[in-house]
């Protein structure tokens, strides 16, 4: 299944102990909370497999990331200000 990383602002994904997975397939989505297990042993840099756990996640249908997509634009646009 496809899927997308979205990580904390000014983050690193190599820094990262938080992030949003949004994975697809064709009977729809899901996006999830994840951490990683064991933040203290990865070592910014140098190689590693860290292992996330999700903490929660929704599936989510055509409707359901339709409502998602409006509500971001609109946390984004009174947030940051509207893109022209």
């Amino acid at each position: 299944m496809p899927k997308t990383n979205v990580y904390p602002p000014h983050t690193e994904a190599d820094q990262a102990t938080t992030r949003i997975e949004v994975c697809w397939h064709n009977g729809g989505a899901q996006i999830a909370t994840t951490s990683l297990v064991n933040p203290t042993t990865i070592v910014p840099g140098e190689p590693a497999e860290p292992e996330w756990k999700s903490d929660s996640f929704v599936d989510l249908d055509r409707r359901g990331i339709n409502t998602l997509i409006r509500a971001l634009r609109e946390a984004r646009d009174k947030a940051y200000g509207r893109d022209e």
